[in-house]
C-alpha cells in the first residue's frame, strides 16, 4: 500500500511549480505515476494514463501489473483509480 502526506505533496508541488489549489487535497497524477515507476523500477519512455478517479492525500492505494505493459492503481476496496499503459511495449 502507498499513500502521500500533505508535506510530500507540497514538496512535489514546489519542485514542479504547480500552484493548482485542488492539490491541497488531491494528489497530482504525475506525482503518483513517478512514484509507481520508482517503486516498480520501471523506465517506460512512452506511456498513456487513463484517469478514472482522483487519489486524495492520505488515501491508501495499491499498484499492480495487470499484464506486462499495463499497471493498475486502485484503492483498498479494489476500486480502480487509474491505469498506466506502456505505449512502446519496452517492458520493465
Amino acid at each position: 500500500m502507498m499513500h502521500f502526506t500533505p508535506e510530500e505533496v507540497e514538496r512535489y508541488l514546489t519542485i514542479v511549480n504547480d500552484k493548482n489549489p485542488v492539490h491541497a487535497k488531491v494528489v497530482p497524477g504525475q506525482m503518483i505515476v513517478q512514484s509507481v515507476f520508482i517503486n516498480l523500477n520501471i523506465n517506460w519512455s512512452e506511456y498513456r494514463i487513463k484517469y478514472i478517479e482522483s487519489i486524495y492525500v492520505y488515501e491508501e492505494f495499491k499498484v499492480e501489473f495487470l499484464e506486462k505493459d499495463k499497471i493498475i492503481v486502485s484503492d483498498i476496496q479494489e476500486k480502480l483509480k487509474f491505469q498506466i499503459i506502456n505505449k512502446k511495449g519496452d517492458g520493465m
